[in-house]
Parts: structure tokens; sequence; C-alpha cells
């Protein structure tokens, strides 16, 4: 298999009581992703050798890279107060702000023996922190800047943490990460 490309950050609000998504959007444009995922383990020696071992999933940590930070993030993924405004949004960040589970969906372009496929990826249960903040200033050069968020993978209480399905077409799979996020379609 070959990753050959990284797309569509979407983001939803997960009721944890029920396992259901709401106001779900586009978290910019995808620009890298790194997940890693921690088990514990154990293993039961017996007769001076390993009679068994046990690796169970703990958790897992996301590094979400993305083009921008959109307005809706503040409120649904890190808690943060939003106010709109005829000059402008307010956004107020407080040192008691709660951030909200999510669930977070990605599409991974692939491709063998010259064949493109789409990996709709979807893991159900994220709490994001925002990373610190970094600029720098234009020099005789200019580069792009872009945020990352990091956030704490989650297993469901039916211990289920994340679902990949595999599609032929591209639309197919942007259409059930919307599905996914309880995103309406176009009309």
């Amino acid at each position: 298999m070959a990753y050959i490309g990284l797309a569509y950050p979407t983001i939803a609000k997960l009721d944890p009581a029920t396992n259901t998504y709401s106001n779900g959007f586009r978290m910019g444009k995808a620009v890298s992703v790194n997940i890693t995922t921690n088990y514990n383990e154990a293993n039961l020696t017996g007769d001076n050798v390993i009679a068994e071992t046990v690796k169970e999933f703990r958790n897992g940590t996301i590094d979400l890279g993305i083009t921008t930070i959109p307005i809706e993030a503040y409120s649904t993924v890190f808690g943060h107060t939003v106010t709109p405004g005829e000059d402008g949004t307010l956004i107020i960040d407080k040192t008691d702000d709660v951030p909200n589970y999510v669930g977070v969906g990605l599409l991974k372009e692939e491709m063998i023996d010259g064949e493109k496929s789409y990996i709709a990826m979807w893991i159900y249960k994220v709490l994001f922190t925002e990373s610190g903040e970094s600029a720098t200033t234009k020099g005789e050069t200019v580069s792009f800047q872009t945020p990352t968020i990091t956030g704490t993978i989650m297993a469901l209480d039916n211990k289920q943490w994340r679902e990949r399905k595999i599609f032929k077409k591209e639309e197919d799979a942007i259409k059930y990460l919307n599905e996914k996020a309880n995103i309406p379609p176009e009309a």
C-alpha cells in the first residue's frame, strides 16, 4: 500500500451518552496527521519463558495539522465563548473552559498496483487541546505557517475507537464522512 494523499478533516461534537454526533464541520484543509496508539502490556512468565502475553488498547494521540482553525472549532472543539458581531467575531478563552469530546474524520488516498482507493477513517472519541501559538514575521521570503492541534484518542464504552471504510470513489468517501459527522448534504 502507498498513501498518496490526505484530505477532508472533519469534526463533530460527540454526545457520550448516546454516541451521536452534531455540529459537524470541516476543520480547514488537511496538512498532516500523526496517530500514535498506546497499549497496556503484561507478560506471564512460567518455566523461565513467557507463557502468556496480553496487549490491550489504552488510548492514543492524534496530531492534526490543518490550514486553519475555523471559527466554529473554538466553541465546538475547545469550549471557548464565541460571539459574532458586525465588526468581527470575538473569541474569549477562560481558565475554566471545558473542551468537548468530538469525532474526527479523515480521508486518505491510497494507490495499489496503479488503482486508487479512498479510505475514510472515523475516530469515535477525541479530546483536543490547543497547542501553543507561534508565528514568524515575513523576512526576505514568505513561508506559510499552519496550526496543529493535539488530541487524546479514547475508546467508547463498547471498546471501539476507530473505523475505516475503503471506497473506489472519493465522493462516496466524503459522503460517508459527512454522514458520520451529521453534516447535511449540499442542496
